[in-house]
């Protein structure tokens, strides 16, 4: 098998389907649309194919490992590191003892004095302290009861944020909603919460409802217009309930029409009625701090089977505010369409990919040909073709900054 098939066969859909959903709106959009603008892409030297990947994204640094990085024979991890402001790279090699057992590539963000990692096979998590040029091996997290922890961020100071939702089979006895503030110090939690979410079962599908700043963390309900907003102790300050957005289709009740639960219903059957339901409902599918005080909610507003992807930004001050809307409908692409990677159309791909500091926009792309400025799309396919043809794929990031009209 060739590259190029080896390419077009993996079973990962690929994030350079970012470009290409960019790409295919340069000549249709407004002017008054969020734009981005490169900053710079660079490769990170691993090959994407059959490579799975773990990123821990943070404000001007970037933190990855893959599968080839985990020696479980050895107890050895390597997280390596970018630094973004001078493209500096460098590695971590993290020993486990061999009392603990690390067989998936974990989930894991770093403080300046704690690492943490969430072994998704095993359901276990895991403290490490710094110590000179390494992270060592303290201790296995105990979890809160019926408390699932499938995804970590680094909060401030030595405090971690872990989450999961998600429809969880009720013999795994989880809570569907899971938010704790671990204080790694002191290895104890400062707060857990449940809150109760309508439409769980839409976790089966693409979403990122979860979002946090240095002050704040927002919570989106599943279906509805409504987010919850909590300080760094998870106590409620605030949220957004908005009522009738313009084309916005709600549930009767916020209820999915169907059985949902994963003990009466096959996953597969499940997620196909999901997808299909999908078509002709109006739900909010992802949300990032922009900023302090900016919240980006990217919102399905599908109404009558056609597809409207709309993005709203509030204002999370006191009394929250709508400061504006933009609608990103889909369009067809054009072979002589010009490729301006300083005006770009701004739009997201997968959620474990990708982070918002500061309106900088930071994505991990699971390729690394980059088109070059000001070339017309057919040709830059065509170059794309033919480096393929003589080269695998490798990871890279790119960093865009968002430009708001």
């Amino acid at each position: 098998m060739t590259r190029k098939n080896k390419l077009t066969s993996r079973r990962h859909i690929s994030a350079f389907c970012f470009f290409i959903l960019l790409f295919s709106k340069l000549n249709a959009q407004r002017e008054s649309d969020i734009r981005c603008s490169l900053v710079k892409q660079f490769t990170l030297g691993i090959p994407s194919l059959e490579n799975r990947f773990s990123v821990d994204i943070q404000e001007g640094v970037v933190y990855f490992l893959t599968q080839n990085d985990n020696n479980q024979k050895e107890r050895k991890l390597i997280i390596h590191k970018i630094s973004i402001e001078n493209d500096n790279k460098d590695s971590l090699i993290i020993n486990y003892p061999s009392n603990i057992s690390i067989q998936s590539i974990p989930k894991f963000s770093i403080s300046k004095d704690y690492l943490i990692l969430i072994d998704d096979e095993r359901s276990k998590t895991y403290r490490f302290v710094k110590k000179e040029n390494t992270y060592t091996y303290l201790n296995q997290v105990k979890l809160p009861k019926k408390y699932a922890a499938e995804h970590v961020r680094f909060l401030n100071k030595n405090q971690f944020l872990f989450t999961s939702i998600y429809n969880y089979h009720p013999n795994d006895n989880y809570y569907n909603s899971n938010l704790a503030i671990y204080d790694a110090e002191n290895d104890a939690y400062i707060n857990v919460i449940h809150p109760d979410l309508p439409c769980i079962g839409f976790s089966h599908l693409t979403s990122s409802w979860i979002t946090n700043c240095k002050s704040k963390i927002a919570v989106a309900n599943p279906c509805g217009y409504k987010i919850f907003l909590y300080d760094t102790t998870l106590n409620l300050i605030d949220s957004i309930d908005f009522k009738n957005p313009d084309n916005w289709k709600d549930f009767p009740e916020n209820k999915i029409p169907f059985e949902t639960d994963p003990s009466k219903i096959h996953p597969k059957i499940l997620i196909d009625k999901l997808l299909e339901l999908n078509d002709s409902i109006s739900r909010i599918e992802k949300i990032f701090f922009l900023d302090e005080n900016t919240l980006l909610v990217s919102s399905n507003n599908r109404k009558n089977h056609k597809e409207s992807k709309r993005m709203d930004l509030w204002n999370i001050g006191k009394n929250p505010k709508l400061i504006s809307t933009y609608e990103n409908n889909s369009i067809n692409f054009h072979d002589n369409d010009t490729i301006n990677l300083r005006n770009l159309p701004f739009t997201l791909n997968s959620p474990e990919y990708y982070s918002i500091f500061n309106y900088i926009f930071y994505t991990i792309d699971e390729e690394d040909k980059l088109p070059e400025n000001n070339i017309m799309y057919k040709d830059f396919k065509y170059s794309k073709d033919l480096y393929y043809e003589n080269h695998d794929p490798h990871y890279s990031i790119g960093i865009y900054k968002i430009i708001i009209p």
